[in-house]
């Protein structure tokens, strides 16, 4: 019976200390983080003020590939919406623009439907400086009861802020590759492919071991062919059904495409790829840049509001060893989209 009289008084005294957080604890919240970007504050514009254009250097959209967006309204324009729904990570909500004043300010309502029902209001500001211009990111809004005693307990702030610094992170690259004038040089070429089999090795890793196991098992791979009575159909390729920036990881196989048939031996997979609509950069350079055409087909995708479908294919068809001239080679990007 003790046990439990001191039982019941430790609850109490936690309702109480409960009680006391929630009516002391901070009653608003304001997280803001900056960075000085490429470009004027016109050609920033644009990829803060409208919803669909965020989504390309938006840090929750990596963290769910698979996130569901939906747009209605005018793009650009306040009143126009987006409602997402994804995994834990991201949860379900809906962004509605509500003042934008040109080059200059931006704001936002946030709806939280799941992991719990919240609102709060988004900003960003832009200003013209040397080298670029200065945005600031922010989330600002009003602690509940509940809220109240969770802000006392932990930092909003160093919840946000890692999630703001790589979203100015992503937003300062997306804006390199604009100012530059790569990516205008990069063309998408709309088509329909007609489906393919490969022979690979399928692998989850860290980016930077990507060359290893490319240098290991491409060659496999074609011995493997020739000896299984398979003939390739194409260039060695890289099939990407997952690449993760904040992590640093990817999700792919080292492939090559063929015809006949064939039994894939241990340690490879044979790999098919239906017919579906898709699109098609030519990229010309070095390896290290291909990630500007990559961000091309995600402003193409963006700006004509298609589903992007797994997985995304990297035919290098320049042989770097019968090509010295990096500038020469060039590799095609194929995206599948609904």
């Amino acid at each position: 019976m003790k046990f439990l009289k001191y039982l019941l008084y430790l609850i109490g005294l936690l309702i109480v200390i409960a009680v006391i957080l929630g009516l002391v604890g901070p009653k608003t919240f304001d997280v803001s983080r900056t960075a000085v970007v490429p470009g004027t504050p016109a050609q920033v514009w644009p990829y803060i003020s409208s919803l669909q254009k965020s989504q390309l250097w938006s840090p929750w959209a990596e963290k769910d590939t698979n996130m569901v967006v939906e747009y209605t309204g005018t793009e650009g324009t306040v009143g126009s919406k987006s409602n997402w729904s994804g995994n834990k990570s991201v949860g379900k909500g809906s962004q509605t623009i509500s003042v934008l004043e040109p080059n200059a300010f931006a704001e936002s309502k946030l709806e939280f439907l799941e992991p719990w029902t919240s609102e709060a209001t988004a900003y960003m500001r832009l200003r013209d400086t040397t080298g670029g211009t200065h945005v600031t990111w922010g989330l600002k809004g009003e602690n509940g009861f509940v809220s109240r005693i969770f802000a006392s307990l932990m930092s909003m702030d160093k919840m946000m802020a890692p999630d703001f610094e790589r979203g100015l992170s992503k937003l300062t690259s997306l804006m390199a590759s604009v100012t530059s004038g790569d990516m205008t040089a990069l063309e998408v070429i709309p088509g329909d492919y007609p489906g393919g089999t490969y022979l690979g090795v399928r692998g989850s890793m860290a980016v930077t071991e990507l060359e290893d196991f490319y240098a290991r098992n491409l060659p496999a791979v074609f011995e493997a062919l020739g000896k299984a009575g398979g003939t390739p159909a194409g260039m060695p390729c890289g099939l990407y059904y997952t690449w993760d920036e904040e992590k640093g990881t990817t999700d792919l196989a080292a492939a090559v495409a063929f015809t006949g048939n064939i039994k894939a031996p241990a340690g490879m997979e044979v790999i098919t790829l239906p017919a579906a609509k898709s699109l098609t950069v030519n990229y010309y350079g070095p390896y290290d840049g291909l990630g500007k055409a990559h961000e091309v087909m995600d402003v193409y995708i963006q700006e004509k509001q298609l589903e992007p479908l797994s997985p995304a294919v990297e035919e290098y068809v320049t042989d770097p060893g019968a090509e010295p001239d990096p500038s020469k080679w060039l590799t095609k990007i194929v995206y599948f989209v609904k």
